[in-house]
């Protein structure tokens, strides 16, 4: 095999462009008397018994493994059919039938980047039980405090008070000084006397509030995430951990409905949420705890509640000893989107109510242009099956994907007697193993989640357009997208890569004497994981039986190459296609080779004629014509290469998260640091230089057209 470059990386995911028209019109319904569909064409029946064998380890759900009564593995036919369906959409242009059409992410503010306005600190009164705050108190002044300085003032005026955390109110004491930030800074806290930490009631009406009111004159404190500060400056002087304070005696003020929606949706980037609502981890049956910081709850460990997070910086202590390791020295709230009482929080006010919340001075804001203006017109959810609403226009009716596999109702509620959803005509059975098929059990590694927020790789590439200050040319609403906003690369497609191959690849030539860790277990300097989980081996085989009633010639035969993709993709060589099923794809999980063994098809007359059920055979040769209007080219092109498992070539030994240094360095700490790539190469205009512009690399729509995967861990320069 030819040397691998050590200096470049695939990105796991790839996009398949998503097509201006989708072809829609009435589906056939589920008369049993039809015999036809709308437009005259037969309607088919019948079955398909199909086998699945693994190329790579398939990762099983996460619990308790679903076997028969033989002992036999099996997975969820609902599982299968997601995939199988993904796919059929891309194929044969299907909307984009799961999609939050006012999804706008969100971004952490560029220190210096916004006018400063008068933001001051305020803590909330009162809050709905959901974490929905009513009633927010202001500050008038704001001072900015040593945080290590704080803590000794802590521990001085009683041990038992433990580390200052975000709500503390107390008697604020030291000399303050107006710094080169425009802003009062007090560099060492005297004393901090008579703290008080509020806590929480619950009233007749079922709203939460501070269980007593906070003196006027204490001073609440805001401590945050110090992760973004550096611990040393670029002079190489230690960094400062200051922590904003508010002294109480501002009025009382209302929440604006807009507020709380903006903060809300700002919230939803931050990984103290996502943590939180993601899924328990299969380790024990308990949750994974933040890696960076312990946590602890106020009461509960329910959504309800208040949830810190330690923080840990260094400097001089109360003991005058100078400490190089990381010492606790307080608790931040967690930004969780949810505020309940003694919450503390920046806030813009018009006199009258609150109209912005932030949780930090700098903190996060969100991009302009949702996805609907992202994606064609035509390529949204189908959401008229009976053709009642004209004024869809091109979109009344179903796309074939949603004729065959089915259309939920988006709103959930009746229309006015309408009915807006449409049950799929295709089932699948569970799929079932081999007898005695191998498990075994790995700590996983921890999945990554790509961010359709990362314009870099989420949007179309367009020439670099950047401001000096100005947001980086990948967030959703820069430079970049003037005139128009960039659209949405496409569909989201994960490469073939087997990860074991890739192991043993890179183990033989960096010539190491330990075998290089397959990407998709867990590392020793990976803190977080994705639990002790469960793997199918290569080489198992699953059977199953899709069955299927009144479906057009389209339908059918759409199926077919669906599950059979070489019926219409454009010939590579190599051995084949695979799909994927399963979880853990971005680590080449679940590759499989899909055949159909048998299959039983007859028209519905036929069926309703025949004395005897239609005999077994092998599936009926392509028709192109069933197809015609349907087939997407220019997406089978890009396919053809995604779902070959050769289609990199040798490249496939580079896929990758963005690795945060070369090859040689693969299975260190710094390697899987992915943030690194993002933050080095997006583009973004400073005063002396500008950051490289790393686009992902865009698949090719024609036949023949060149095209390279992979790119550079560390670009050399701008575009």
């Amino acid at each position: 095999m030819p040397q691998l470059d050590s200096t470049s990386f695939v990105n796991p995911y790839t996009f398949v462009a998503i097509s201006d028209v989708i072809p829609r019109r009435r589906p056939p319904g589920h008369d049993g008397g039809n015999r036809l569909g709308p437009n005259g064409q037969p309607l088919y029946s019948g079955s398909l018994d199909v086998t699945w064998t693994l190329a790579t380890p398939m990762l099983l759900p996460a619990g308790e493994i679903s076997c028969n009564v033989d002992g036999a593995v099996q997975v969820p036919g609902a599982s299968v059919k997601g995939a199988v369906r993904s796919l059929h959409e891309a194929m044969f242009r299907g909307c984009l039938r799961v999609v939050d059409e006012g999804f706008l992410p969100s971004y952490r503010q560029i220190a210096g980047s916004k006018p400063q306005p008068p933001w001051r600190l305020g803590v909330v009164q009162r809050s709905t039980a959901a974490g929905k705050p009513i009633a927010i108190k202001l500050c008038e002044e704001t001072v900015w405090v040593d945080g290590p300085s704080l803590l000794a003032a802590y521990g001085r005026q009683d041990s038992s008070w433990g580390e200052p955390r975000t709500g503390d109110a107390f008697c604020l004491e030291g000399d303050e000084e107006w710094s080169t930030l425009e802003r009062w800074e007090m560099r060492t806290v005297e004393s901090a006397r008579g703290l008080i930490r509020p806590s929480i009631d619950r009233d007749d009406s079922g709203e939460l509030a501070l269980g007593s009111e906070l003196p006027e004159n204490h001073a609440v404190v805001l401590l945050t995430d110090i992760g973004a500060r550096r611990k040393v400056t670029k002079a190489g002087k230690r960094g400062r951990c200051l922590w904003a304070t508010g002294i109480l005696g501002g009025k009382s003020m209302a929440v604006a409905p807009e507020a709380w929606e903006i903060y809300r949706q700002s919230c939803d980037g931050a990984d103290d949420r996502r943590r939180l609502l993601a899924p328990p981890k299969a380790e024990s049956g308990r949750r994974i705890a933040n890696p960076r910081s312990r946590v602890a709850s106020s009461g509960g460990d329910s959504h309800d509640r208040r949830r810190f997070a330690e923080v840990k910086w260094w400097g001089t202590y109360a003991d005058g000893n100078r400490r190089e390791s990381d010492v606790r020295i307080g608790w931040r709230s967690m930004v969780t989107g949810f505020l309940f009482p003694g919450e503390v929080v920046w806030v813009l006010a018009d006199g009258e109510k609150v109209t912005r919340i932030e949780h930090s001075a700098i903190w996060r804001e969100l991009g302009a242009q949702p996805l609907s203006e992202r994606v064609p017109r035509q390529a949204l959810p189908c959401t008229d099956p009976a053709m009642h609403a004209p004024e869809l226009g091109e979109r009344q009716g179903l796309c074939l994907s949603c004729e065959i596999f089915g259309s939920v109702d988006p709103k959930g509620t009746d229309q006015g007697g309408q009915q807006t959803a449409y049950a799929g005509h295709v089932r699948f059975g569970t799929a079932t193993a081999e007898p005695g098929a191998r498990v075994e059990q790995i700590d996983l590694a921890p999945l990554g989640a790509p961010r359709l927020g990362a314009g870099m790789f989420s949007l179309q590439d367009r020439s670099l357009t950047s401001r000096r200050g100005g947001s980086p040319p990948g967030q959703w609403g820069s430079a970049s997208d003037k005139p128009r906003p960039r659209g949405l690369r496409g569909r989201k497609f994960y490469w073939n890569s087997d990860p074991d191959e890739q192991a043993a690849a890179w183990t033989g030539q960096l010539q190491r004497s330990v075998s290089v860790t397959p990407r998709h277990q867990r590392r020793p300097s990976q803190r977080e994981f994705g639990g002790r989980r469960d793997l199918l081996a290569p080489g198992t085989t699953l059977r199953q039986t899709i069955r299927f009633d009144a479906l057009s010639p389209a339908g059918l035969h759409s199926l077919l190459a669906v599950l059979d993709p070489a019926r219409v993709l454009p010939a590579l060589g190599g051995p084949g296609y695979h799909v994927r099923l399963g979880g853990g794809r971005p680590f080449g999980l679940g590759a499989v080779a899909v055949r159909i063994e048998s299959c039983t098809i007859e028209t519905i007359g036929d069926r309703y004629r025949r004395a005897e059920p239609a005999p077994a055979g092998p599936p009926p040769a392509h028709d192109p014509a069933a197809v015609s209007g349907y087939l997407d080219q220019a997406a089978c092109v890009g396919l053809a290469r995604i779902l070959n498992p050769h289609g990199l070539g040798d490249d496939r030994h580079l896929v990758s998260y963005p690795p945060g240094d070369v090859w040689e360095r693969v299975n260190t700490q710094r390697f899987d640091e992915s943030y690194r790539f993002f933050t080095e190469n997006n583009g973004q205009q400073f005063k002396t230089r500008v950051n490289p512009w790393a686009p992902l690399p865009t698949l090719p729509t024609t036949s023949g057209e060149a095209f390279r995967a992979s790119q550079p861990i560390h670009p050399s320069g701008g575009r």
